[in-house]
């Protein structure tokens, strides 16, 4: 916070550290953590088995490990096939079933070949509103729809009902996923909504261009400052 005081410009990715480390008056640029490549994605079209998915660190597990019974109960109803990416050597704390796949570059590069939605649980502490929802970001470069909880810049990642859910709680998460492992052309249309929005909002040359567009305010607003 010390040296935030003296920086002209701030980029951050949420709104939560916002408030936690800037003041009042200073010039914050809010962008979204975006990956460096956009994959070249055709259009979604869910067939047989509907695949749900998951991504994250061995540390993140728990958040999906809390999903597990409304997982399980709709795979008793509803077949459909989880897949779980994490790193090699771990497992996931599951009762239901699922596919284990260890990360690497080519399975994170191929995310849209492996499913068709994506999850996205975490509790609410100010620790989860801190992060910068980075894999929903990933699974919607590939035209993913993600069913996530409403927590810091997640809420605004997803537009509800539009490019994915929104799910506070057991009862919703339980909903949310029923919706879509009934309505796959629900899950197809909202993958192309995602496809149609995704190179405005989350592409490194939108990042590039607000980033570029607020560099030139503060050197303009410098240039008035020192003028006498």
């Amino acid at each position: 916070r010390r040296f935030l005081r003296h920086c002209q410009l701030i980029v951050l990715c949420n709104r939560h550290l916002q408030e936690r480390l800037t003041r009042p008056g200073q010039r914050v640029l809010i962008l979204p953590t975006v990956p460096l490549e956009t994959p070249s994605v055709k259009p979604r079209q869910v067939r047989g088995l509907p695949r749900l998915g998951w991504v994250g660190n061995a540390g993140n597990l728990p958040y999906l490990e809390t999903l597990d019974g409304v997982l399980g109960e709709l795979q008793a109803h509803h077949p459909f096939e989880l897949i779980v990416i994490g790193p090699p050597g771990t497992q996931a704390d599951l009762r239901t079933t699922h596919r284990y796949v260890p990360w690497d570059l080519k399975v994170d590069r191929s995310l849209g070949d492996l499913f068709d939605v994506g999850l996205m649980p975490l509790p609410d502490d100010s620790w989860t509103r801190s992060k910068c929802g980075y894999q929903i970001v990933r699974y919607q470069s590939f035209g993913l729809p993600t069913v996530a909880s409403p927590v810091g810049i997640d809420a605004e990642l997803i537009e509800h009902g539009v490019t994915g859910l929104l799910a506070q709680d057991e009862r919703e998460w339980h909903d949310c996923l029923e919706l879509l492992l009934q309505n796959p052309s629900l899950v197809n249309l909202m993958s192309s909504r995602i496809q149609s929005r995704y190179a405005e909002r989350f592409s490194p040359e939108s990042n590039f261009k607000r980033l570029f567009k607020a560099l030139c305010e503060m050197v303009a607003e410098g240039r008035r400052r020192a003028k006498p």
